[in-house]
């Protein structure tokens, strides 16, 4: 069955979940978050890459990738979150990828947050061609926040619930 639920986006956005990776191995990336537009393609908000084996993350333009290879070991419980922002130039978002509460990667998009009304799934990916691209583990504690969340704010979210 299809889980889903509708979304608005607008111009800032901080998105956070506990994930656990139970298996790695396959060819496809394993999506956490997935926006479906209205012409049925996408992003993946947080995903495990199939090709680079590192957590990756992308709002409006441009993933950003933790600098490390297999930074989403199996069998573990990491903190997740990433944020976006458009910044004062309309055609620019800055985006942030943190874990377990400590930034990883950070960049400036090339694009603006698509504002729009669009399905948001969780634990999987559907791709144009309707193929699914599953997280293989665990999600819990999932939170949605229309307004950034500060470094400080991130980090007391992972020190109160690891």
């Amino acid at each position: 069955s299809q889980s889903n639920i509708n979304l608005t986006v607008t111009s800032t956005i901080t998105i956070g979940t506990w994930a656990k990776l139970e298996t790695a191995a396959g060819a496809s990336n394993q999506t956490l978050f997935q926006q479906l537009n209205g012409s049925g393609s996408g992003k993946q908000w947080l995903y495990r890459s199939s090709i680079s084996d590192k957590l990756c993350g992308v709002i409006a333009s441009g993933a950003i990738c933790h600098p490390t290879s297999a930074s989403f070991p199996t069998g573990q419980w990491f903190h997740l979150a990433l944020i976006a922002k458009s910044s004062t130039n309309p055609n620019t978002t800055a985006q942030v990828l943190y874990q377990n509460g400590a930034v990883v990667e950070s960049n400036n998009s090339g694009a603006a947050i698509t504002s729009n009304i669009a399905q948001f799934y969780l634990g999987r990916y559907l791709a144009p061609s309707t193929s699914f691209e599953e997280w293989q583990g665990k999600i819990d504690e999932v939170r949605i926040y229309n307004r950034v969340l500060t470094a400080e704010e991130i980090q007391a979210i992972y020190n109160s619930e690891k």
